[in-house]
């Protein structure tokens, strides 16, 4: 049995998991104390209403991300394999038949969008009449433009995935985060007006200067060599296929993750987004330690499953199961003082309720355990289980929250209830899958 343990901790795919925990522990804790820090400094610029309506605006913007087509994903999973083959004309053949048609297609999208531009009316969405429309309209289109201008500049993140390399991807997201809290600073030390405007600007400056910057130097190492020539149209029609099932993925997790905050603001008060999204940002450490433990793993999973390395792949579900029960008993700990913690955070900005922060809890432990199992099917490119629960999902999840908010008098705790009702479902078919899926391996 000690002896199966250290074979197990000198496999290769372990050394690799190591140095990218190592080399994203430093910058976690700079990503915890941005993630506390930035709602603190923001609600010292401007009141909990603007900053309802920012965190509304972002959420809109996750759906336009989609538009890659679920390609990104399909290229992460094709270079991990090409990277293991060592073939590298197949893989540069297929990274830039993604990179040249992601650019081809999304001028074409913002060329449409600029056409229409005064035309897209978003007051549908939203409820906030104490607020100028046509400046909310413009912000909303801006970073709309924004989000599907980023699409491909985002590859960055899927082939850093794919040449294990989760740590840079770490350090993409900190360092625009870290940016746009130092323009935030630099407004409450300068005492400026800052408007909802003025934090659209900043975020969108933040995360497009640092993702052009990666892009430039990723490419400039030529670890990758991005050329018209090598655009094949074989290569698109391969992506597109593998592609289309982690678009309908992406649309079912975008629906799940961001759309509550959609609903919150367009049948409540905005003031009530921000009490709905800080009480989940209490719980924020357990999904950035379960998002830091499994970026690096999707990578494995794929080289291990394709291996038929059945005990590797057993081995380190059971590890991440055995460390998700732990950090349930750490999670109930910060619900029995949620309300102290909001308080010292945010002092009066949060109205708070005890049953909100209590869905909170079993939405950070159920997304937990979704993602153990996500990231191993997603690894293994098994996917028509998953386009099965996200097509229900996608169905189910919007109405079944409308419902639970307004005809059971829940109000934002409604919206949650049902994203927990479809989480729970998700996890029941997915453990379910993935132990078939692993019994089913030859070695």
């Amino acid at each position: 049995m000690q002896s199966k343990i250290k074979n197990y901790l000198k496999s290769k795919r372990i050394k690799s998991l190591k140095k990218n925990y190592l080399s994203s522990f430093i910058i976690k804790l700079i990503s915890l104390f941005l993630f506390f820090a930035i709602p603190k400094i923001i609600l010292l610029n401007v009141s909990s209403d603007i900053y309802g309506l920012f965190i509304f605006i972002l959420s809109l913007g996750a759906f336009f991300n989609l538009l890659d087509l679920g390609l990104g994903n399909s290229l992460r999973n094709k270079v991990t394999i090409l990277n293991s083959q060592n073939k590298i004309y197949e893989k540069n053949k297929y990274v830039s038949t993604t990179y040249y048609f992601l650019i081809v297609f999304s001028s074409i999208i913002l060329s449409f969008l600029l056409i229409f531009w005064n035309d897209i009316k978003w007051e549908f969405l939203y409820n906030h009449n104490d607020h100028d429309k046509i400046e909310i309209n413009f912000l909303i289109n801006l970073f709309i433009f924004y989000s599907i201008f980023s699409i491909t500049l985002k590859n960055i993140n899927y082939l850093l995935y794919s040449f294990h390399k989760s740590y840079l991807v770490d350090a993409i997201d900190v360092l625009a985060k870290l940016l746009f809290f130092v323009l935030l600073f630099l407004f409450y030390v300068l005492d400026a007006d800052v408007q909802l405007k003025s934090l659209i600007l900043a975020q969108i400056f933040s995360y497009l200067l640092i993702y052009i910057l990666f892009n430039l130097y990723f490419l400039l190492k030529k670890e990758i060599s991005l050329k018209l020539k090598f655009f094949s149209f074989f290569d698109l029609y391969k992506a597109m296929c593998s592609g289309i099932g982690f678009f309908l993925l992406q649309i079912a997790s975008v629906i799940l993750l961001f759309s509550d905050k959609i609903l919150v603001s367009k049948y409540f008060p905005s003031s009530e987004t921000t009490n709905y999204f800080l009480t989940g940002q209490i719980y924020i450490f357990q999904i950035m330690f379960f998002t830091f433990l499994n970026q690096p793993l999707w990578s494995s999973f794929t080289d291990a499953y394709f291996k038929n390395d059945k005990k590797w792949i057993f081995k380190t579900i059971v590890i991440e199961l055995i460390i998700l029960f732990i950090f349930i008993i750490f999670s109930f700990l910060i619900y029995l003082f949620s309300h102290k913690i909001l308080e010292l955070w945010v002092s009066n900005n949060v109205v708070f309720d005890q049953t909100l922060s209590l869905y909170w809890l079993m939405f950070v432990i159920l997304r937990s355990a979704n993602i153990i199992f996500t990231n191993f099917l997603n690894g293994a490119n098994i996917l028509k289980i998953q386009i099965f629960i996200a097509i229900t999902i996608a169905i189910v999840n919007i109405p079944l929250s409308i419902y639970l908010a307004i005809n059971f008098n829940l109000g934002s705790k409604g919206v949650l209830l049902g994203t927990i009702i479809c989480l729970t479902f998700s996890l029941i078919v997915k453990s379910l899958h993935t132990i078939l899926t692993i019994n089913k391996i030859n070695k």
